[in-house]
């Protein structure tokens, strides 16, 4: 595994986000992996013990290219663990059992 970084959150600092408190600072331990399949990006891996949440983060899925560039690394681990795409759009649907979630929602979610 190359590159990987750990992302701490304060409590505070999510609530701002949320409002509640969320799993980033519910004792999930956030890791941002770079090339951690071969060529392929993950940008947040999150674990709480035996719990594991893939999840991509784009502005907007605003084509084929993007949809398959943020969905695509994804969809190539395999395991069953979540996998989650969080984008700002406003028309959200998940692609090929990968959970497409707008950022509120996500935020949401995560209580």
């Amino acid at each position: 595994m190359n590159d990987v970084k750990s992302v701490r959150f304060r409590r505070d600092q999510v609530s701002v986000l949320n409002g509640n408190n969320c799993p980033l600072s519910a004792g999930f331990s956030v890791r941002n992996r770079r090339n951690m399949h071969q060529e392929r990006e993950i940008d947040f891996v999150a674990q709480k013990g035996t719990e594991i949440k893939y999840i991509q983060v784009a502005y907007l899925i605003a084509d084929e290219k993007v949809k398959q560039r943020e969905f695509g690394n994804l969809l190539k681990i395999n395991d069953n663990y979540e996998k989650i795409v969080v984008s700002a759009d406003e028309f959200i649907a998940d692609y090929k059992g990968v959970r497409h979630l707008s950022i509120k929602q996500f935020l949401s979610s995560m209580v």
